[in-house]
C-alpha cells in the first residue's frame, strides 16, 4: 500500500529549514571570504568587515544609519561606542546573525542583551530574555531585576520580580539582597504583605537589609515596617526582637512601639472581656487576611446623591466578589458635618480615617477610628482648604493644593503652601510649597514619596504635570507628565504600584525609573544630614540649584520650614551647595532636562469618562459612582482586572447615584457594626439583545426569587418577570434600569409581595433597544440592573 503524502505544513517547514541553513551557510562563506562586503564596523579598534544589507535587516540602529543622511551612509564605516558594545560581544552577535550559533551563558547573555538593545536587534533580544528568564536563580534574580530596569526591559523585569517574590525565603539569604534599592524592596514588601505565611520572613528580611548601612537606611524603617503584621508574628520571634541588642535598629523608637503593641495584642487576647483591644490592634495592620472578628469593607464618607440628598452617616459596604449578587451595608455613625461637605480630603493611616477641610467645615481636621467606632476632633487647619488632597506618610499628614474658601480669589487661586501635621507633636506647620499650585488633583503615596497628578492651576487650566514631594528631604519637583492635561482624576496605590484613572477614561499604570529615582534620592536626601533638626521637626533636605533638575526651571525650594508664627529656619547656602552641587551632572543639556523624568505611564485600558468617583484597590481596581459626561450620576461599580487588563461593569453596588465622596478599605471590629434594617441585594443581568437568555434564579436569605427576561410577540417589548415562591410576607422595592450606551430607562417599582404573587415589568421595546447608539458593554451586550431592598416581617 502506498504511503500517504506528508501534510503540506510539514513539507513547508522542511523547505523553510533547508532555505535557512542554505542562507546561513552562504552568508557565512561570503563573510569569511570578505566577498561583497560593503561596510566596516569598528569596535575597540578592531575592524569587522560586514554586509550592510544584512546588518540593516536585523538592526534598527544600522538601518537608520545606512538609510538616512548620516555620514556613515557614504563613508561605509561605523564606529560603535565601546561602553555599549565590546569587540568580543560584537563577534558573538555576528555569529548569531550569520552562523545561527547561540553560545549563551548566564553572563554573556547579559552582555549580548545589553548590546542588542543598543543596536535595536529585537530577535536576539527576545532570545536572550528567554534564556535569562529560564536560567535565573534565587541568588541572581535581584541583580537581573536591576539589570532589566537599567535597559527598560519590562518583560524581563516582571519575570525577575515574580521570581524574587516566589523564592523570597531563599533570596534574603544572599548578599545580593542587601544591595537592593529601597524602591525595589518597597515593591517586594507590598506584594509579600498579602501573604501572611511570609510575614515573619518579610520582617526578618527588612531588618536584615537595614543592618547594611544603617545610618543611611534608618530613614526608611517606618515605611517598610508598615507592611509587617507584628501582632501575628510568633511570640518567640517578638521576644527575640525585644532581647537582641546587637543590631543597630534595637533602640529605634518606632520599632519598639510596634513590638509593644504586638505584645499587648497577645496579652489582652487572653483576658476575657478585652476582645475589643485585641480587635483594635489587629485592625490597624496592613493585612489581616480572613479574620472572623473583623469586617473588611469599603468605607464611604461625604458626597451627594442623584436626588439631591447629602449623606450624613458613615456607611461601610462589603467588598464584592466577581460573582457576588448580594452584599451588606453597615451604618457606622453620623458624621461631624452637614450637606455632604463637598471638597473635603481624606486619607487612611493605620486603619484610621483622617478628614480635613471641605465646603461645610473648611478648617476642620477630624479622625474616625474604626477600631473604637468613634470620631475624634484634632487641631484645626491653620488655613481653610477645599478641593485639596491629603496624604499620610510615616505618622505625618500633608495637605497639598486646593483653594482657601476665605480668600477673595478662592475659585481660581490654588494654595501653594504644603501643610504638615505630625501625630507626635499634634501640631501644624508649613512644610513647603508646590512647584505648581493646583486644585482638583489626585495623589498617591509610594513609600515616603507623594505623587500629585494633574489638576487645575491658577489660571483654571488643566495641567498634565506630575509633581513629587519627597517627604524626607522636603523637595518638590516635576517627575513626569500625564498623557494629556486633565483634572478630576483619581489615583490609588497598592503600596508598591500606583494606578491613575483619568476623568477622560484612561486607566494608567505609573512606571518608575528605579535607577533615576535612586539617583535623585542620593543627591537630594544625602542622609538628611545637611541640617541640624530639633526633636519633632520635619525631616528636610537640601535645595537643588535653580535649573539643575528635570523639566525646566528647577524644583521648588522647600527647605524653609516656616513656622506658624512667621519665623523660619533656613539651611546655610554653603551646606546646601556642598550636598547638592553634583546633581547638575545628571543633565548636560536642555534636551536632557525634558527627557530625564523619573516616571512614565503605561496605558492599561479604557473605560467610560467619569468624574468625581470613588476608587480603591483590592487586587483589582474598583471605581464606584461618579458623574458621566452627560451629567448623570452613576450607581454602578466598574472594575479593572490587573491580570487581564480589561475593564468591566459589575453589578450595581450603590443604592443610588453618588458623587463627590471618598472610599477606603478599612478593617472594622464586628462589635461596632450595626446592620441596616433592610437587606439590600443587587444583580446585573448581561444579555445579547439579539438572543435573550433563559431565566436565572438567585437565593436571597430565605427568599427564592427568579427573574425572566422575555419578549412579547404582540407588542415587541422586553419584559422582566419577577417570581417569588416564598410563603413569607415581606415588602420589596425593586429598581430596574437598562444600560446600553446611555440610560434608556430608569424606573422604580414598589411592591408588597405575599405568598406566590408574581409581577411582570415592561422595560423597553426591542426596536428602541436595538436602535441604541452602541452597546455599553463589550461584544454587543446590554445589561439590566435590578436592585432589591427587602424588609421582612
Amino acid at each position: 500500500m502506498a504511503q500517504s503524502a506528508e501534510p503540506v505544513t510539514q513539507k513547508e517547514d522542511k523547505i523553510k529549514v533547508m532555505l535557512q541553513r542554505t542562507l546561513s551557510k552562504e552568508l557565512t562563506t561570503l563573510l569569511t571570504e570578505e566577498s561583497l562586503v560593503d561596510l566596516v564596523v569598528i569596535v575597540e579598534g578592531q575592524r569587522f568587515p560586514c554586509h550592510g544589507v544584512v546588518l540593516a535587516s536585523f538592526s534598527g540602529y544600522f538601518r537608520s544609519m545606512l538609510i538616512s543622511q548620516w555620514k556613515e551612509r557614504t563613508s561605509r564605516e561605523v564606529t560603535l561606542d565601546s561602553g555599549n558594545v565590546t569587540k568580543e560581544v560584537f563577534q558573538q552577535i555576528l555569529d548569531i546573525i550569520y552562523k545561527q550559533q547561540f553560545p549563551l551563558s548566564f553572563e554573556n547573555a547579559k552582555e549580548i542583551l545589553k548590546s542588542v538593545c543598543y543596536l535595536q536587534i529585537e530577535c536576539i533580544e527576545e532570545i536572550c530574555v528567554q534564556f535569562l528568564s529560564e536560567n535565573m536563580m534565587p541568588e541572581t534574580c535581584l541583580g537581573l531585576w536591576e539589570f532589566a530596569d537599567q535597559l527598560a526591559l519590562e518583560e524581563l523585569a516582571h519575570l525577575t520580580f515574580r521570581e524574587a517574590v516566589k523564592n523570597f525565603t531563599n533570596v534574603i539569604k544572599h548578599q545580593e539582597f542587601l544591595k537592593i534599592s529601597k524602591t525595589k524592596l518597597l515593591k517586594l514588601a507590598a506584594t509579600l504583605s498579602t501573604d501572611l505565611k511570609m510575614n515573619m520572613y518579610l520582617c526578618g528580611g527588612i531588618l536584615k537589609w537595614m543592618t547594611e548601612d544603617w545610618d543611611h537606611k534608618k530613614q526608611y524603617l517606618e515605611e517598610l515596617l508598615h507592611f509587617v503584621n507584628f501582632p501575628l508574628l510568633p511570640p518567640r520571634a517578638l521576644n527575640d526582637l525585644r532581647r537582641n541588642t546587637s543590631f543597630p535598629w534595637h533602640n529605634d523608637h518606632k520599632l519598639k512601639e510596634l513590638i509593644c503593641e504586638a505584645v499587648t495584642y497577645h496579652l489582652e487576647g487572653n483576658v476575657p472581656g478585652d476582645d475589643k483591644v485585641k480587635q483594635d490592634i489587629l485592625s490597624r495592620q496592613c493585612n489581616v487576611s480572613e479574620n472572623s472578628d473583623l469586617f473588611r469593607g469599603v468605607l464611604i464618607l461625604g458626597g451627594s446623591s442623584d436626588d439631591g440628598e447629602f449623606f450624613e452617616t458613615l456607611k461601610a459596604f462589603s467588598i464584592p466578589d466577581s460573582d457576588q449578587t448580594d452584599y451588606d451595608i453597615h451604618t457606622l455613625s453620623s458624621v461631624p458635618w452637614t450637606r455632604g461637605n463637598a471638597g473635603l480630603a481624606a486619607c487612611v493611616w493605620r486603619n484610621d480615617v483622617y478628614v480635613s477641610g471641605g465646603s461645610d467645615k473648611p478648617t476642620s481636621f477630624v479622625v474616625y477610628r474604626p477600631g473604637t467606632g468613634k470620631w475624634e476632633t484634632l487641631a484645626d487647619l491653620p488655613h481653610s482648604r477645599q478641593n485639596h488632597i491629603m496624604a499620610a506618610v510615616n505618622s505625618k499628614f500633608f495637605i497639598l493644593g486646593g483653594a482657601d474658601p476665605a480668600s477673595d480669589k478662592a475659585l481660581h487661586n490654588p494654595c501653594p503652601e504644603i501643610l504638615l501635621y505630625e501625630l507626635q507633636t499634634k501640631s501644624w506647620s508649613t512644610f513647603g510649597h508646590l512647584k505648581v499650585p493646583v486644585q482638583h488633583a489626585a495623589s498617591a503615596v509610594l513609600g515616603h514619596m507623594v505623587y500629585i497628578f494633574g489638576g487645575k492651576d491658577g489660571e483654571d487650566k488643566s495641567i498634565a504635570d506630575v509633581q513629587c514631594l519627597n517627604t524626607l528631604s522636603g523637595e518638590v519637583y516635576i517627575c513626569g507628565h500625564l498623557p494629556s492635561p486633565t483634572f478630576g482624576n483619581q489615583a490609588v496605590s497598592d503600596g508598591g504600584t500606583v494606578f491613575v484613572v483619568t476623568s477622560e477614561g484612561d486607566v494608567l499604570e505609573m512606571i518608575e525609573n528605579y535607577a533615576l529615582t535612586d539617583e535623585i534620592e542620593q543627591h537630594i536626601v544625602k542622609d538628611n544630614s545637611c541640617m541640624d533638626k530639633e526633636p519633632g521637626q520635619a525631616n528636610l533636605g537640601c535645595c537643588v540649584p535653580e535649573g539643575s533638575f528635570v523639566d525646566g526651571p528647577g524644583v521648588a525650594s522647600v527647605c524653609d520650614q516656616t513656622k506658624l508664627d512667621g519665623t523660619s529656619e533656613v539651611a546655610a547656602p554653603d551646606e546646601m551647595t556642598d550636598v547638592t552641587s553634583d546633581i547638575s551632572d545628571i543633565m548636560e543639556s536642555e534636551k536632557e532636562k525634558k527627557t530625564l523624568l523619573a516616571i512614565s505611564f503605561k496605558w492599561i485600558c479604557q473605560h467610560n469618562p467619569t468624574q468625581n468617583f470613588g476608587i480603591f484597590c483590592d487586587n483589582d481596581i474598583y471605581m464606584w459612582g461618579g458623574c458621566n459626561n452627560k451629567g448623570n450620576l452613576l450607581n454602578t461599580m466598574r472594575s479593572v482586572s490587573l491580570s487581564s487588563r480589561k475593564t468591566m461593569i459589575r453589578h450595581t453596588i450603590l443604592p443610588c447615584g453618588m458623587t463627590h465622596f471618598a472610599a477606603f478599605i478599612v478593617n472594622i471590629p464586628k462589635v461596632f457594626v450595626a446592620k441596616d434594617k433592610c437587606l439590600q441585594s443587587v444583580f446585573l443581568f448581561i444579555f445579547n439583545p439579539e438572543k435573550l437568555p433563559t431565566s436565572k434564579k438567585r437565593k436571597v436569605k430565605n427568599v427564592d426569587w427568579s427573574l425572566h427576561l422575555s419578549t412579547n410577540a404582540d407588542d415587541g417589548c422586553l419584559y422582566a418577570k419577577l417570581e417569588y415562591p416564598s410563603r413569607q410576607s415581606f415588602s420589596c422595592k425593586v429598581s430596574c434600569r437598562l444600560i446600553t450606551n446611555a440610560l434608556l430607562r430608569a424606573t422604580d417599582y414598589t411592591f408588597t409581595l405575599n405568598n406566590y404573587k408574581s409581577n411582570k415589568l415592561k422595560i423597553i421595546s426591542m426596536e428602541d433597544l436595538r436602535a441604541a447608539d452602541g452597546p455599553y458593554l463589550e461584544d454587543g451586550l446590554a445589561a439590566l440592573e435590578v436592585f432589591f431592598s427587602f424588609i421582612t416581617d
